[in-house]
């Protein structure tokens, strides 16, 4: 079990994060003692959602995620050199589950939680949880913020993603053509817009995916790709992807979804291989 990380970079009082101008010096200090005179923690208040370098790594375990932060706010504490390792097979508790136990094909969101600061001290760990916005956080800690999101595969491993410090757009570093991300194939394809279901490789906070999509057409035959967020009733729509005297059309790029993660395509024409793979996704944290 990996312990949790005891005052890693806990700021010292009156030392707070800069942000270039001096009049910043004590902001953050000031919105935690307005948040907590409030009794509102979690304010939007963007000092206390501050992050520096922060990234989601995966490790040599495939039950494990890892955090890495130069600066990073939780509950309204501001902390430095954050790098934090979970396992989800861990007991249940700090650097574990929340509750209960782990199972296959099944989605977690990763938080970094924060004790009460006694003494300028706080005590930092992981978290996962099926929750993205109430995880049962430990008895010892009170914070929590979320930081990420992992999916257990069929074989009871997490896929492998990665993000740059501080990007939302996480690539998945595996086969996107297989199972999962493969998330439409069909050889005859939808005249009227028709439902696809990214949730097993989009988390519930995603709103936009990064897609491969692919037509294996007939030669000689027009095709026209349309793709749009689910329940959308767009006029006069640009296609996505047109093949025109080519048997194999490739494209790569973005497309929303809706609340469900899910998005609409069609053709104009049923006579055509259609695939699309996710190959990237955009997570709001």
């Amino acid at each position: 079990m990996v312990a949790p990380n005891l005052n890693k970079g806990l700021v010292p009082r009156g030392q707070t994060f800069h942000h270039g101008h001096r009049d910043n010096e004590f902001a953050l200090e000031k919105a935690i003692l307005l948040e907590r005179l409030l009794g509102d923690v979690g304010s939007p208040l963007s000092l206390l959602k501050y992050q520096d370098q922060l990234q989601i790594l995966d490790t040599g375990d495939r039950n494990e995620a890892r955090v890495t932060a130069d600066k990073l706010s939780v509950g309204g504490i501001g902390f430095r050199d954050i790098d934090i390792t979970a396992d989800i097979t861990n007991p249940v508790g700090a650097n574990g589950l929340d509750v209960g136990s782990p199972t296959v094909n099944t989605s977690y969101h990763f938080f970094v939680i924060a004790s009460t600061p006694i003494e300028n001290i706080s005590t930092l760990a992981g978290l996962f949880s099926l929750s993205a916005t109430a995880p049962a956080i430990p008895l010892d800690f009170s914070f929590f913020r979320r930081v990420g999101w992992r999916r257990r595969n069929a074989a009871a491993q997490f896929y492998r993603s990665s993000n740059a410090p501080d990007s939302n757009l996480f690539t998945w570093n595996e086969d996107t053509t297989a199972t999962d991300f493969r998330v439409l194939n069909v050889a005859t394809s939808a005249l009227a817009f028709a439902d696809v279901v990214a949730s097993p490789v989009a988390p519930s906070t995603c709103r936009r995916i990064k897609v491969a999509g692919q037509i294996i057409s007939v030669p000689n035959n027009l095709l026209n790709l349309y793709l749009r967020e689910n329940g959308l009733s767009n006029a006069g729509q640009v296609p996505w992807l047109s093949v025109g005297n080519v048997m194999n059309g490739k494209r790569h790029g973005f497309v929303t979804l809706d609340a469900s993660q899910i998005f609409e395509y069609h053709t104009d024409n049923t006579l055509h291989d259609v695939i699309i793979d996710v190959i990237a996704y955009e997570d709001i944290r």
